[in-house]
């Protein structure tokens, strides 16, 4: 359920414009976690897929394009976890690899590019956790060893 501001379409108002919600309302069935982005939502359903909705700027709702999606679109299938960050989705799959989609212009995804990923990317193996805030992530991999990248307009 969802309530409040939908300005960008992160409640989900199932149509291609504006509308608010001043009561609690159901979006979807079988979501086994929620993530809020920067005026985007993204959430693991229980057989794994990976959804989201809202602005979309970046490309960060991975279909491909960067229109506003006003209604749940489905990223991939098999993922364990996902983190956010303003303008970036990370998805650790079940077989541990990372993915990532989003704005890249400072190589934060960490593809070695700088080119906005409008589909997921992947970007290494083996990996147990991940956390992304203000432009930087961090990936703890299953052999413990921590890993950092950042956005950095400087290279």
């Amino acid at each position: 359920m969802g309530w409040g501001d939908n300005s960008y379409g992160q409640l989900d108002c199932g149509k291609a414009s504006k509308c608010n919600f001043y009561r609690p309302a159901k979006i979807m069935d079988n979501v086994a976690a929620v993530t809020p982005g920067y005026h985007y939502t993204v959430t693991i359903k229980t057989d794994g897929s990976l959804w989201a909705w809202g602005s979309n700027e970046y490309g960060q709702l991975g279909d491909g394009t960067t229109i506003n999606i006003y209604a749940p679109v489905k990223i991939m299938d098999s993922v364990a976890t996902v983190t956010t960050d303003y303008d970036r989705i990370m998805a650790i799959k079940t077989d541990g690899s990372l993915w990532a989609l989003g704005a890249n212009g400072g190589g934060q995804l960490g593809d070695g590019t700088s080119e906005d990923r409008h589909t997921p990317v992947k970007i290494m193996d083996s990996v147990a956790t991940v956390t992304a805030a203000n432009g930087s992530n961090m990936a703890i991999k299953t052999d413990g060893s921590l890993w950092a990248w950042r956005w950095d307009g400087n290279g």
